[in-house]
């Protein structure tokens, strides 16, 4: 991968000039994707003398509830998804279109 991220960054240098893009994928990229990312609370706790409000537990459950929640609220604010229009209104229009068009309807 860092091959293709070389790679992509000299086609940027060289095409820049006369074309202006943003490289998807650099050398950069492909450190920060490869590098796992954890978080251990042992050392806060020893050194901050942190403990925990709430268990994991009941952490991943507020969680979800918060976002079931803000998509409800997002929902009732913003109307439907874009998606959920083109599933529920454009696709059975291009199948009537279809079927009236093989002299089904």
């Amino acid at each position: 991968m860092l091959i293709i991220g070389f790679i992509v960054e000299k086609l940027h240098g060289a095409i820049s000039p006369y074309y202006k893009f943003q490289p998807f994928m650099t050398r950069t990229e492909v450190y920060k994707v490869a590098v796992t990312h954890y978080f251990n609370p042992k050392k806060s706790q020893e050194i901050l003398k942190y403990r925990p409000v709430v268990s994991w537990r009941e952490g991943q459950k507020r969680l979800v509830n918060f976002w079931i929640q803000f998509e409800k609220d997002r929902r009732a604010r913003e109307g439907p998804s874009s998606h959920a229009v083109y599933l529920y209104v454009m696709i059975p229009l291009l199948l009537l279109l279809i079927c009236k068009f093989l002299g089904l309807v």
